[in-house]
This record gives structure tokens, sequence and C-alpha cells, in this order.
């Protein structure tokens, strides 16, 4: 079985989730999975990783030939926020840049995601922005890969670049893999 392993120093590993990325559902005696270095673009909305299938194991013989094929993965998608029903999160106090906010992100049948932004006042208070508020934010569902965010319709937020701001993401059937600023 192949499973994701994160490390920031190459020493300590941590485990994400029990399930393997790539399961070793043949026979577990007779088949060896081994992944290649590495993940690169393929095509225009994903990632791959080479991966290796020996019907050896134990130098045990056998006439069956190994395979190599190619696993993909959509962009970012090793792990995500997910909210089955319904979920919330915020980010922490960023100086946003840019022009835009983009999604990287699938929503299930009645799913969405919205986006407020947040002003950051000195107690920590945190204060809605007039224009980029829940209410007038437009849903984002469906399977998307850096769709724009957008309040009645404009996705500019330029305005608010160099401020101190949070953005409170609110999910309803949806995952989130990724956001990114444009």
């Amino acid at each position: 079985d192949v499973h994701i392993a994160l490390s920031r120093d190459a020493n300590h590993w941590f485990f994400p989730q029990t399930a393997p990325i790539i399961s070793n559902d043949d026979r577990p005696d007779k088949v060896t999975v081994y992944t290649g270095n590495g993940i690169v673009p393929y095509g225009k909305d994903l990632w791959a990783f080479p991966v290796f299938f020996s019907r050896r194991a134990h130098n045990e013989y056998t006439d069956e030939r190994p395979a190599l094929y190619l696993a993909t993965i959509r962009q970012d998608g090793f792990v995500a926020v997910e909210a089955n029903l319904r979920g919330e999160f915020y980010t922490y106090p960023c100086i946003f840049s840019g022009n835009s906010l983009s999604l990287n992100a699938v929503s299930y049948t009645g799913g969405q995601i919205k986006v407020e932004i947040l002003e950051v006042k000195p107690v920590l208070e945190l204060t809605p922005i007039a224009g980029f508020t829940l209410d007038v934010c437009d849903a984002v569902s469906g399977s998307t890969l850096w769709q724009r965010v957008t309040w009645k319709g404009s996705a500019d937020i330029s305005s608010l670049a160099g401020k101190i701001v949070r953005f409170k993401f609110v999910l309803i059937r949806a995952r989130l893999h990724a956001f990114r600023f444009d």
C-alpha cells in the first residue's frame, strides 16, 4: 500500500490518514507496490506520479510480468477541509495582496462554499467588510479548479490590498482543497 507521509525535516514523519492513497487490493502476498519520486504536472488539471506493480514478493517466481502505471490526482487534492453537512473556519490574519481569491473545491449535491472577508481590528475584533459579506457572496459549487469567488458578480478585491484581513469560509456539503490569491 502507498500512504502519504509528511515531514518538515525528513527525520520526523507524520501520517495524516490511516487509509492508503493507493491500495494493494489484489492478493497481498503476491503484489508489491512502489512509487516513483516526486509529483509532476499532468494534463491541465492533474498531478501524477509513477507507480510500479511487481507480481513478485519474497523471491517467489511468477510468470506474470510487472507493470508501470501513472496515478493521477487533482491539483492540491491530497488533503482538504471537508464539511459533510455544514462547517466553517477562519484563516489567520494576513496582509492581503492581489486582485481576487480563487478556490480549488468540490461540492456535493446541494453543496456550496461562501467566503466572507473580515477586517482585523486592534482588540482582535472581527468586522465583516461591507461588500464582502456572506449574504452577498455568490456561492461556489460543483467541481472547480481555481474558480474565482465573487460578491454580487464581482471578483475584484484589490481595494483590500495592504490591509490586514481574515477570511471566513462556510462549507455546506463541500471539500476545499486549496485557495489562492490572484
